[in-house]
């Protein structure tokens, strides 16, 4: 027991390490999820993430054990230099996280971008007509549609369409769901009907533009 203990006590410094950076890693990633990504977002993702997190955790403390031996190796006994090594190989092991979530809360937080995710989640509806998983979002402008977009994987459409509403309702323990789509389109635009291949699409023209209509169920 005494040996444990002695073990443990010789150990916390590297647990602790990687404790404050798993802690750090989480809060950055929290920071970087925008509210249509909350919104949207089914929970698999996030789950994912966590797991990654605990995942390069594990990995960290692999690398560690290793950096131990080397220490004792050379007879590194300096508390202050074991401990600055195990922060930068931390750090290391970690950094393609730090990149990725300060990349993701930049571009969350730049004015445009901001102003747009905004714009767009003042506009989406939720659990709409009494449904318990569905959402309803109006006059979207091409911004605003690619924003969300990022999150879900809906048609992308082209970059002069304007109008831009859509109606998704799923189960949400079935893979069942129904997405309608509609927006107009000058008609001089040639419309790419492949994002279109597993639904039905319509087109009806008005004054001097075309109204896309797309249909997709999934039972």
């Amino acid at each position: 027991m005494k040996k444990i203990l002695n073990t443990l006590k010789k150990s916390f410094k590297y647990l602790l390490i990687v404790f404050i950076n798993f802690i750090i890693l989480y809060f950055l990633f929290y920071l970087s999820l925008d509210a249509i990504t909350l919104k949207f977002s089914s929970g698999f993702s996030e789950l994912f993430e966590l797991l990654k997190l605990v995942g390069i955790s594990i990995i960290t403390l692999l690398f560690l054990r290793i950096l131990i031996f080397w220490f004792e190796s050379l007879k590194i006994n300096s508390l202050k230099s074991r401990v600055l090594f195990s922060i930068v190989l931390t750090l290391l092991i970690s950094s393609k996280f730090y990149y990725s979530y300060s990349k993701d809360i930049l571009y969350r937080i730049t004015s445009e971008k901001r102003t747009i995710i905004n714009s767009a989640t003042s506009k989406i509806n939720e659990h709409v007509g009494g449904l318990t998983f569905g959402y309803k979002v109006e006059k979207l402008t091409i911004g605003e549609y690619q924003e969300i977009i990022n999150i879900k994987d809906f048609p992308k459409i082209q970059k002069m369409a304007k109008d831009i509403s859509f109606l998704y309702t799923y189960d949400g323990f079935l893979p069942d769901y129904t997405f309608k789509l509609s927006y107009k389109i000058p008609l001089n635009v040639k419309l790419d009907s492949t994002e279109f291949r597993h639904g039905k699409i319509t087109l009806d023209t008005i004054n001097k533009n075309v109204e896309v209509n797309y249909l997709e169920i999934e039972y």
